[in-house]
């Protein structure tokens, strides 16, 4: 079996696979990181493992990974079963990059959109050729930018959004980012396809089960998608030793 370990700011996320089937998939604190890692290694039959970071993490856990699985290290020169013709791939958070990966295979054009904290935007094409992608801020970011750069405006959150318009203030940001947001979703999109297609679009992140509820363009919500790129990574590696 793989262990798959997704390390955002302040949650972990876990994928167990048996073969090509995740078969178990567990999100907790950051705090409780040592002592979650081991009860899956007590717990499940773990052969590899492998994780992405946007931060530095306790040594004693590469060291818990290391002694008790073949353990992967994933960075920018780690072999990929796509090529990379990012311009500064040291410089590519590796979530975003395994979430590619996690499209590999699957469509002849891949559009991946990861909306977290904040929005990526990223493009394989001809089924293996990853060409690079956009970030832009994500709907928590921007609604604690409309009240942190003005004086007045309110700090909300995103609600089920009913009109297209506000008649209140309060409604005016709510509905003005979320629909603004899905509208350069769709933008995006629309921008790619005109030169891709067919164009398969994968959703994935925190947010992704909200926005979907809005977006027009037919959309694949794929939750773990940096899980399965981590998998398809770590297959590629073992293969290649």
């Amino acid at each position: 079996m793989r262990l798959c370990i997704d390390i955002g700011n302040s949650r972990w996320k876990t994928g167990v696979f048996d073969n090509d089937k995740l078969v178990h998939v567990h999100a907790f604190d950051s705090n409780d990181a040592f002592e979650e890692i081991s009860n899956i290694l007590y717990n499940h039959s773990i052969d590899y493992s492998i994780y992405s970071s946007v931060r530095s993490i306790e040594e004693r856990i590469v060291r818990l990974l290391e002694s008790k699985t073949r353990f992967v290290q994933f960075d920018h020169t780690t072999p990929l079963p796509i090529y990379n013709s990012y311009k500064s791939p040291e410089t590519l958070g590796l979530d975003r990059l395994a979430a590619v990966v996690g499209a590999y295979g699957e469509s002849e054009h891949a559009l991946i959109i990861d909306a977290g904290t904040c929005i990526t935007y990223d493009l394989l094409v001809d089924k293996s050729k990853y060409l690079g992608g956009n970030i832009s801020p994500g709907l928590e970011m921007r609604f604690k930018a409309v009240h942190t750069f003005t004086d007045k405006l309110p700090n909300l959150k995103q609600k089920n959004i009913v009109s297209a318009f506000g008649k209140s203030t309060n409604e005016a940001i709510e509905i003005g980012i979320s629909r603004g947001l899905c509208h350069e979703i769709e933008g995006f999109i629309n921008q790619y396809s005109m030169n891709y297609q067919p164009l398969d679009v994968f959703l994935t992140g925190g947010d992704s089960n909200y926005l979907v509820e809005y977006l027009k363009k037919k959309i694949f919500v794929r939750p773990n998608l940096v899980l399965d790129g981590l998998s398809k990574i770590l297959i590629h590696n073992v293969n290649e030793k």
